[in-house]
């Protein structure tokens, strides 16, 4: 018995029978068998028997079979699996990182107009508390370095 793997990718099974007319059969577990006739004529042997030389030339020019395919297989898939995965926590957290920046600019806009209404207010007041003069409010950042540009 002689296991492949036909267009369908399904387990196929050929049978060779010895029987008066040489019948090959192949079935698969969810198809009818398939009956093959082996020739009877000489003509039909000696094409056959070219037949089977040429597949085994071409056999001879795969190569040899790598026995640990399946397993290199199975292996990169796992790591394109996990890589992929990962791709996707990374365009999630840029996401995530992109959305807060907007967040944290949308703030410090905020903030800054905020500051300059507070800013002018507090000028015109000093100028009425005191009689005139000049007052001004810096803000500074961590380094201690003016924020305003005025």
């Amino acid at each position: 018995m002689l296991v492949r793997t036909d267009w369908k990718s399904r387990p196929t099974r050929l049978e060779i029978r010895p029987t008066r007319s040489a019948q090959a059969t192949t079935s698969t577990p969810d198809s009818p068998s398939l009956s093959l006739w082996l020739p009877a004529s000489d003509q039909e042997s000696a094409d056959a028997q070219a037949e089977i030389e040429e597949l085994r030339r071409k056999l001879t020019r795969l190569g040899s079979v790598n026995l640990e395919a399946l397993q290199r297989l199975k292996e990169l898939e796992t790591r394109a699996t996990s890589l992929r995965s990962q791709s996707d926590d990374l365009t999630s957290a840029q996401r995530y990182s992109l959305r807060s920046l907007a967040k944290s600019t949308r703030i410090a806009a905020t903030l800054h107009d905020t500051f300059e209404a507070i800013r002018i207010h507090f000028q015109e007041l000093f100028r009425k508390l005191f009689g005139g003069g000049m007052a001004d409010i810096v803000l500074e950042d961590a380094f201690g370095r003016a924020r305003n540009r005025h």
